[in-house]
């Protein structure tokens, strides 16, 4: 135990919050922010790790793409 800390506990938040967040980030990846330059929402919204070991950004999940050939879920 770590004391109710860790590197895994995500982000927590409500979802009007959550949203705006988004919207900002996106604003900031294709026309730079008050909050964030272009540079650093690409940096934010690059994967970290290889595909083949999973979809992580920095600090979340990235959405899944399917896989050329597989079957629709």
């Amino acid at each position: 135990s770590m004391g109710g800390v860790s590197t895994h506990a995500g982000l927590f938040s409500d979802l009007e919050s959550l949203g705006r967040f988004g919207l900002i980030l996106r604003q900031a990846y294709y026309q730079g922010s008050a909050l964030a330059s272009k540079q650093t929402a690409r940096t934010f919204l690059k994967r970290a790790i290889p595909e083949s070991q999973g979809d992580f950004a920095i600090g979340y999940m990235m959405p899944t793409r399917p896989k050329k050939g597989a079957p629709a879920t």
